[in-house]
């Protein structure tokens, strides 16, 4: 799955934990679930049918615009939830597809989606690009209906 992809649900997921923020000093722990939620959630768009319609620099420079463009409009006690979940759900491309790349260890992977195994038995499956765009499609769906679910049915906006 694209990196922007990925950081777009996991923007969009901040929605779902935004009530149980408390900002403060030591309030780490309302951030461990949203973090291991978007490595999970990484995992299942990666092994779902997916493709890679954009350049991966001009991909790269989406992700990380993404949040810069986001978090001016976003209430400042919010801010951290939402770098949390950005983090967790690019980490998984960071560690296994960037940093062991630059290290020089490029086919090294701790996260099991992203093992050459699992990666072939996959695109043998996925070989549809009319299957894989309908995916992508599903993926950005979904997280433009959790925004507005979510903004629908708050009392309080974090924007």
């Amino acid at each position: 799955m694209m990196v922007s992809i990925h950081a777009a649900v996991g923007v969009s997921t901040s929605l779902l934990f935004y009530e149980q923020v408390d900002v403060g000093p030591n309030k780490i722990k309302p951030y461990i679930l949203p973090l291991l939620l978007n490595v999970a959630l990484h995992g299942i768009m990666d092994v779902m049918p997916h493709s890679h319609p954009i350049p991966p620099n001009f991909d790269i420079i989406i992700a990380l615009l993404i949040p810069t463009l986001l978090i001016p409009f976003v209430k400042r006690k919010y801010w951290m939830l939402i770098l949390i979940c950005y983090l967790g759900s690019i980490l998984p491309d960071v560690i296994d597809l960037g940093f062991f790349r630059v290290l020089g260890f490029g086919a090294f992977r701790i996260f099991p989606w992203h093992f050459v195994r699992v990666y072939n038995f996959l695109d043998a499956i996925y070989t549809s690009r009319l299957v894989n765009a309908l995916f992508d499609a599903l993926v950005i769906f979904a997280c433009v209906f959790l925004v507005v679910w979510k903004s629908l049915k708050s009392k309080e906006s974090p924007i």
